[in-house]
């Protein structure tokens, strides 16, 4: 199962809405990445948001691989908050990046 009877409901509630955040920090910097082919004042912004867009990706499927699979849990149980720095890290610069790009338009 997903949940033990060691689990607070704290702890469940942020499993839940952490995964829907991580979910959607690829999906967030693909939705705008093909607004940006449109928009021609935000088309030099593509190619930095598809490289954020595909890191945050690898390290989300990354992390989730390490947390769901017993076999990887394991031998990943160390790198966990690494591998989360690794998504979070570039989606926050990457939102960063667009808001001054944003500005200067």
């Amino acid at each position: 199962t997903i949940f033990t009877a060691q689990e607070s409901i704290h702890g469940i509630i942020h499993g839940i809405f952490g995964a829907i955040v991580f979910t959607l920090m690829p999906v967030v910097c693909f939705v705008f990445l093909k607004s940006f082919r449109t928009v021609e004042k935000l088309n030099s912004f593509q190619w930095i948001t598809l490289v954020f867009a595909t890191v945050i990706t690898m390290a989300v499927v990354l992390l989730t691989i390490a947390t769901k699979l017993p076999i990887t849990a394991a031998m990943f149980n160390g790198w966990l908050g690494v591998i989360q720095r690794a998504a979070i890290i570039p989606f926050m610069l990457w939102v960063s990046l667009f808001a001054l790009k944003l500005l200067r338009i």
